[in-house]
C-alpha cells in the first residue's frame, strides 16, 4: 500500500470515527499503529487534520480544508436547480445522492442529500476517493481523453477491497461498458458495505467531464433492478443539468 493510499485511508477513518486516536484507527482501518501514526503526522502538516481541543487524549478531527477543497469544484453546480434535482432522485430512489467532483486521481463529495432510511451510506463531504474504487470515479474515468485514462490504468492501483477492479483489462473492458451506457457501477469495491450508480455530468466544449452525480446506499440493499433503473434516471438527470446556465 502507498504512503498516498495509506493517508487517504487514514482521513477517511478520522472523518468517519473523530474524534479518532491512533488505536481507534489502526483496529478500524487494519494498519500497524506505527504506520497510522505517521500518516497522521504527514495529515497534520498538511492541515487536512487536527487535534481535537475537547479530548483528554491525542484525538484527531478532520479540519474546513478538506471544505475547503471540495469548495474548488465548481460552486455553480451547487445550485438550488441542481439540489432539486438531487432532491428528486432521493425522493425516488430513497437512497443517498452525491454531487461530486475530480480534482485529479480522485474525487470528493461536494454536496448530498441523505436518504431517510435508518440505515444509509455516511460518507463525509471533502473527503478524497480513488477514481478507480468508486462509481463517480469510474463514471468520470470513462470520460478522460484516451492519453490521461491511460496513464491512469498504467499505475498500480490500490485494491481496497475484495471487489475493487484493479487490473488493466479487467478496468478498460468495464470503462467501456460504462461509456456504451453512460453510467458507472460500484458494487463495494472502495468500501465492501456501501455499493452506487453514477453518471458524469457532460461538459460544454467537448472536454472532459469534471463532476458526477451518484445514487449511494447500503451493498445489501442495491438490487440489480434497482442500478437497472437508477442508471437511466441519473443519465436523465446529468443531461438535464448540462443544458443549465449554471454560471
Amino acid at each position: 500500500m502507498s504512503a498516498i493510499t495509506t493517508a487517504i485511508r487514514v482521513l477517511e477513518g478520522v472523518a468517519a470515527e473523530q474524534p479518532a486516536g491512533v488505536a481507534d484507527l489502526s483496529r478500524s482501518l487494519g494498519i500497524p499503529k506505527s504506520t497510522v501514526q505517521r500518516a497522521l503526522s504527514a495529515l497534520a502538516e498538511a492541515a487536512w487534520i487536527e487535534m481535537d481541543p475537547g479530548s483528554t487524549t491525542t484525538r484527531w478531527v478532520v479540519t474546513t480544508r478538506a471544505l475547503a477543497v471540495a469548495a474548488q469544484g465548481g460552486p455553480e453546480l451547487r445550485s438550488e436547480n441542481v439540489r432539486r434535482a438531487m432532491r428528486a432522485l432521493r425522493d425516488e430512489f430513497n437512497e443517498n445522492v452525491h454531487l461530486t467532483v475530480r480534482h485529479g486521481d480522485v474525487i470528493v463529495i461536494v454536496d448530498k442529500v441523505e436518504s431517510t432510511h435508518g440505515v444509509r451510506v455516511y460518507d463525509p463531504l471533502g473527503i478524497p476517493v480513488a477514481l478507480h474504487a468508486s462509481s463517480s470515479g469510474k463514471a468520470l474515468l470513462a470520460d478522460l481523453a484516451p492519453d490521461e485514462r491511460a496513464a491512469y490504468l498504467d499505475r498500480n492501483l490500490e485494491r481496497y477491497t475484495d471487489a475493487t477492479v484493479v487490473g488493466r483489462r479487467a478496468l478498460e473492458a468495464e470503462i467501456e461498458a460504462i461509456r456504451e451506457r453512460g453510467y458507472s457501477v460500484n458494487r463495494g469495491e472502495w468500501r465492501p458495505s456501501v455499493s452506487g450508480v453514477a453518471a458524469a455530468i457532460p461538459a460544454r466544449g467537448g472536454s472532459s467531464a469534471k463532476a458526477a452525480l451518484a445514487i449511494a446506499a447500503p451493498t445489501e440493499r442495491l438490487t440489480e433492478d434497482q442500478i437497472a433503473a437508477m442508471g437511466p434516471r441519473l443519465l436523465e438527470a446529468v443531461a438535464e443539468i448540462a443544458t443549465w446556465d449554471l454560471g
